[in-house]
């Protein structure tokens, strides 16, 4: 498990340099301890702990919503993200409840580490087939009709 740290002002341009990591259960800062790092190494093991719980029970694996879609199946950002360049400090997924919203961030986490596991045993068809299943088990409620009525 690992992710960005925030310099105090957390308004500053992100600084994909700033990384922690968990390793052997300590936290490891890169390129350099932060100066508010009691204050984060507390709340990033209290996620830890939270997140080997959600990983034990399965709890990650469900489908979410966003305002814009009915099911989405989110992954974090950077990490999951195919392009990383300066682009990366002006991505939405930063910003707002994404960023704040803690216990989904691990959701997120969990669930990417999830697929890569998956690719990685060659079992991605696994995925697919719980995908397939959830997207079949949603009701369709039309939000609009057409210019007919129907």
């Amino acid at each position: 498990m690992g992710g960005l740290w925030f310099g105090d002002n957390a308004k500053k341009p992100i600084n994909q340099h700033q990384r922690w990591q968990m390793r052997g259960g300590t936290i490891c800062w890169e390129p350099s301890i932060p100066a508010n790092a009691l204050y984060w190494s507390r709340r990033i093991e209290a996620q830890a702990q939270q997140a080997n719980q959600r990983r034990q029970t399965g709890a990650f694996l469900r489908l979410s919503k966003t305002s814009q879609t009915r099911a989405t199946w989110s992954l974090p950002a950077i990490a999951a993200c195919p392009l990383r360049d300066e682009t990366c400090e002006h991505c939405y997924a930063l910003e707002r409840w994404y960023r704040n919203d803690l216990p989904r961030q691990i959701d997120r986490v969990l669930c990417l580490e999830y697929l890569q596991q998956l690719i990685r045993q060659d079992g991605l068809t696994t995925w697919i087939d719980w995908m397939v299943k959830n997207l079949k088990g949603l009701t369709i409620t039309p939000t609009c009709s057409n210019a007919y009525g129907r």
